[in-house]
């Protein structure tokens, strides 16, 4: 890494972290702590923000890292409910959760139908980042 450059980072997501649907879940909780060990504070979980789910899985606060908590921050001034902290697991990897309706309204608002036909998309699985105005 070059003096002065961002650190790397490692993002991994998936709709089962903080949220047990399937195995996946189970596969994620079973390689966190060695995964944590290995890639140290630079690795975060991404998952859907679950409320009834979370709310016994993971303890809120906000990230330390620079870079990761401005992202986080100019997600919520956009107006996206995005909630951040520690998953209660062995390894205690650090997660941000992001609720996906928050931002379908703002998408669809700038947007409209003309700019993708959505009754063909599958919204409920989808995260829509609106561009920057």
């Amino acid at each position: 890494m070059l003096a002065g450059s961002p650190p790397v980072y490692t993002f991994e997501s998936s709709w089962e972290v903080c949220n047990k649907v399937g195995g996946i879940n189970t596969v994620i909780r079973s390689k966190a702590a060695v995964t944590t060990q290995e890639l140290g504070d630079k690795y975060y979980l991404l998952g859907p923000y679950v409320e009834e789910k979370m709310r016994f899985e993971v303890e809120l606060g906000e990230l330390e890292d620079y870079y990761v908590r401005s992202a986080v921050h100019a997600m919520r001034d956009r107006g996206i409910k995005v909630v951040t902290g520690q998953w209660l697991i062995e390894g205690s990897p650090k997660v941000i959760l992001f609720d996906l309706g928050s931002s379908w309204n703002r998408y669809s608002t700038r947007c409209g139908a003309n700019c993708l036909n959505i009754e063909t998309l599958p919204i409920d699985d989808c995260l829509f980042l609106p561009p920057s105005a």
